[in-house]
This record gives structure tokens, C-alpha cells and sequence, in this order.
């Protein structure tokens, strides 16, 4: 199931599909193998082999998590949406704050090139009043905010007010659904 899982990321240029559950049961797998060599003689061919299996099965899945981020952060920079059934529930939670860094970056790019200041009293205003209150639909770990500050982090149903570009990327995603005022 691993290596099927790779050679399909390798051959293929877009983001693959990959089950909700599949790290965690890579954990649940690699465990089992380590607790197995535990047991085993290290002077045995089978602690051996088990050893080398266990050497294999971690380069290939360092190698399968390079290639899927990378694909990730091709992607998210063009612009492209990843449908989120293709993510495993861990790459979902990074892609969410791959895709904030890559908003704060183009942020900080477009202010750059229009003259603009980050850290003037004029920006700190602005950015005050470019404010949105949302509710989290997820768990998402901190976040550094178009203002530059961290934010989070968040726990499903968490309402926090952030800085509307960020806000805005969050619904986008998926993560977050606004709170309007009553």
C-alpha cells in the first residue's frame, strides 16, 4: 500500500489521492515493525531483513512526503485548488497554513511593489479596519497573520477575529465560515 502510494506520486505530476487515514496507519504499520525487530535476535537473517524493510519503507515515505508538499506548494503558489479528499487529514491542516503563508507572501509582494509600508501608522489602520470574525471548522495550528502577527492556535468551533485576507483564505478552504454580527 506504501510503495503504491509512492510509485503513483512519482509517475504522476499532479497530487495524488491518498486515504484520510494514511499516516496514521503508516504509524500504526512502522510501530508494529519496530516492536517486531525488538523482539528479534540482531544476529538473525529475519532481524536483517526487518531492519532493512524498516530502512526502505522510512525513505520511501520521506521520500513520498517530499513530493507530495512540494506538489502542495506548486499548486497552492499557482493558484490551484487541491480538492481536499486528495489530502490525508495532517496535509490538510499544513496545506491550510501553506496556503495562508503563500496569501501573506503575495501580500507583502503587492505592498512592496505599490510603495507601500508594513509597519506604518497608515497600514496599522487600514489593516484595522479589514478585520472579519470567523468560526473555525477544524483544527488548525497557529498562524502568522497578513500583519505579520500569530494568531491561533485553533480547535473546531474557536471564534477569533483576523485580519480579512487571512479570514478570507481560511473560508476559501474550508477551515473557517464567517460570524456575522447580530
Amino acid at each position: 500500500m506504501f510503495y503504491k502510494a509512492w510509485k503513483k506520486e512519482k509517475e504522476d505530476p499532479k497530487i495524488q489521492p491518498l486515504d484520510k487515514r494514511f499516516y496514521t496507519e503508516l504509524s500504526i504499520y512502522l510501530k508494529a515493525l519496530k516492536d517486531e525487530i525488538e523482539l528479534l535476535d540482531d544476529k538473525t537473517l529475519l532481524a536483517h531483513l526487518a531492519l532493512e524493510k524498516q530502512k526502505n519503507l522510512e525513505k520511501i515515505i520521506t521520500d513520498l512526503i517530499q513530493i507530495r508538499y512540494t506538489k502542495i506548494s506548486t499548486a497552492l503558489f499557482n493558484g490551484e485548488q487541491i480538492p481536499s479528499n486528495y489530502l490525508t487529514s495532517e496535509e490538510d491542516i499544513i496545506c491550510t497554513s501553506i496556503s495562508l503563508t503563500m496569501n501573506q507572501i503575495k501580500n507583502f509582494t503587492r505592498k512592496t511593489l505599490k510603495g507601500q509600508s508594513l509597519n506604518t501608522k497608515e497600514s496599522k489602520r487600514t489593516e484595522k479596519s479589514k478585520i472579519l470574525v470567523v468560526r473555525f471548522l477544524k483544527d488548525i495550528p497557529a498562524i502568522v497573520g497578513s500583519n505579520m502577527k500569530t494568531y491561533g492556535p485553533f480547535k473546531i468551533e474557536d471564534v477569533a477575529s483576523l485580519p480579512s485576507e487571512n479570514a478570507e483564505s481560511l473560508i476559501k478552504r474550508g477551515v473557517a465560515v464567517t460570524v456575522e454580527p447580530q
